[in-house]
């Protein structure tokens, strides 16, 4: 039989060396990655989900700006008490036109009316014919100055010019760019002053081009929420749907100047890769390191990343036999 002391030397070794072998069974994680225990991932609450394709619409971020309608309405009043003169003046002429009319029936059946009478009454429906002519001329010329304002559009649409009026619409100028070869939507979602999205409908095609704007300016109209001098954008369309990889924003964190998430390669272990600066409709896009079907960390990513950089000490339950060194 061994003495007691042999025994307990041969103990000490055997436990050393199980220990040991737990600790080469167990490799340690590469640069970027992590790995956490079942109860960790419980404890930090980590979820992750399948990346996968989603539809995706390439969009470009337009110029718009809300305009100030003044100068719009000042033509309207105008044109209003042309239009007003302008039916005076047809009801005049009508009325010395039938005098006239007649007084001419009169001179040549009995003689009742003088020449002189005639030649007034003929004079006068005259007048008020040129009167007709030159107020229906200024209305004429008013319309003509709103369509070269404000285009066809606006300028016959009694709707919307009321309700631009009213207050209750504003009218905004989109400039799309020259190279726009597309249908121009009928509807566009504009960013409001405190950040929400608004719809706005197209009237037309503006006139009068910026000069300082490179591309074509069009008419819309969008709610009151939009003030006047108000500059925004919006999100044009560039082509047909198709599918990205997209992360979402609490799945990207920022570290060491760029943007980075976390990818489950196996139960427990996880590994940082770089996400691409790109966004496209509210979300990241992937970028090259990400495959569909990867398991994305959505939650707890900050938590892997301090877990990541924690100083990792030899674990005390070996303390550093012998068998154990390298």
């Amino acid at each position: 039989m061994l003495p007691s002391r042999q025994v307990l030397a041969c103990m000490l070794s055997i436990f050393a060396l199980g220990c040991c072998a737990a600790r080469a069974s167990t490799p340690k994680p590469s640069f970027g990655e992590v790995r956490l225990s079942p109860a960790q991932i419980a404890a930090e609450k980590i979820t992750t989900t399948k990346l996968q394709p989603v539809p995706f619409t390439p969009t470009r971020q337009i110029f718009v700006r809300a305009l100030d309608i003044t100068p719009l309405i000042a033509l309207r009043e105008r044109l209003a008490k042309a239009e007003a003169d302008a039916t005076a003046a047809e009801a005049n002429s009508t009325n010395l036109i039938a005098r006239y009319n007649r007084d001419f029936g009169l001179f040549n059946a009995h003689q009742t009316v003088s020449v002189q009478a005639l030649q007034d009454s003929k004079a006068a429906s005259v007048a008020a014919g040129a009167l007709v002519a030159s107020t229906t001329a200024r209305v004429e010329m008013i319309r003509a100055t709103i369509i070269q304002q404000y285009g066809q559009e606006l300028a016959t649409n009694r709707a919307n010019l009321m309700a631009l009026q009213h207050g209750d619409k504003q009218l905004v100028s989109v400039i799309f760019p020259n190279s726009f070869k597309g249908a121009i939507p009928t509807d566009i979602r504009l960013a409001a002053i405190d950040g929400s999205m608004v719809t706005s409908h197209l009237i037309g095609p503006g006139r009068a081009v910026d000069p300082l704007m490179n591309g074509r300016p069009f008419y819309y109209v969008a709610p009151a929420s939009l003030p006047a001098g108000f500059v925004t954008s919006a999100q044009l369309p560039l082509a047909s749907t198709s599918r990205a990889l997209l992360i979402p924003m609490r799945a990207v964190l920022w570290y060491a100047g760029a943007r980075w998430a976390y990818v489950e390669l196996q139960p427990g272990l996880f590994q940082r890769r770089q996400v691409a600066a790109r966004i496209l409709a509210g979300q990241y896009l992937a970028g090259t390191d990400f495959q569909a079907g990867d398991n994305l960390v959505t939650g707890g990513a900050q938590l892997l990343l301090s877990q990541e950089l924690l100083p990792h000490a030899i674990a005390t339950s070996c303390k550093d036999p012998p068998e154990c060194d390298d």
